[in-house]
């Protein structure tokens, strides 16, 4: 059964139909990358899906639980958050203290806690060491002690990742995680992405240009043009499909 399903989404800008009733479904433990031309949707689908904007039309399913129209921060409660194009750090801190952060937001304390900082020694050690599995996990733990603002590109997207993982999502959104990084930080994040699945048990749904990061990850693919969903399949079939290859040729032809 699909943990997320995404039917007959719509969104619309004004006249502008950026996301045309859009079907979507991502199994559990699945990769799924959704791919496109500048302007495909992609972004707006993603910001629709994890509530960043409300659908036109459509209804969007988290663990067979109808979410459409919750806030971002409702939908993250249940398990299903994103990431962003542009990581949202603190600069100032460290590695570590980014990562606790964003750990301490998800942490539900109890009354006593709260008033008597009842367990709070239990708390704060159970926090550092999930802080240092998440840093272990994307590859971070040598730097756990490095200013974030001071981190290689590659290694901030990872951070961002590990703060998006610190509420223990069943679903994470991974919005362009390679974007503007070179063939090294690019082999690395896919490894670790694909670490972070098979250690964490988190399912993905990736959008992303970098064709040969989203071949190599995805066990599925769907495609968009002008908001419409224009293909789905394996990588394989993708590249073959005579659509996407129109789609992409047209886009660079008017791009020239």
């Amino acid at each position: 059964m699909a943990i997320l399903q995404v039917k007959g989404l719509t969104k619309e800008f004004g006249g502008l139909v950026a996301v045309d009733h859009l079907d979507l479904e991502i199994n559990k433990g699945e990769i799924l990358g959704l791919i496109g031309p500048n302007g495909a949707g992609k972004s707006t689908a993603f910001n629709v899906i994890s509530g960043y904007f409300k659908p036109s039309a459509g209804k969007v399913f988290f663990k067979g639980e109808d979410i459409t129209g919750l806030s971002i921060d409702k939908i993250a409660s249940k398990g299903l958050v994103r990431t962003f194009q542009h990581t949202l750090l603190y600069s100032d801190l460290t590695v570590r203290e980014n990562v606790l952060a964003g750990l301490h937001l998800h942490y539900k304390s109890g009354l006593f806690d709260a008033l008597f900082g009842f367990r709070t020694a239990h708390k704060r050690t159970e926090l550092e060491r999930r802080a240092t599995e998440l840093m272990e996990v994307l590859g971070l733990a040598t730097r756990s002690n490095e200013r974030s603002g001071d981190l290689p590109h590659g290694y901030q997207r990872l951070l961002g990742m590990a703060i998006a993982l610190s509420s223990n999502p069943d679903v994470i959104m991974l919005d362009e995680p390679v974007t503007g990084m070179n063939a090294e930080e690019t082999a690395s994040t896919m490894s670790m992405i694909r670490k972070m699945m098979q250690e964490m048990g988190t399912t993905v749904l990736l959008v992303e240009h970098n064709m040969k990061a989203v071949m190599g990850l995805c066990e599925r693919i769907i495609v968009l043009n002008y908001g419409k969903k224009i293909a789905e399949g394996s990588p394989k079939e993708i590249t073959q499909n005579i659509a996407v290859i129109e789609a992409y040729l047209g886009a660079k032809a008017n791009a020239t």
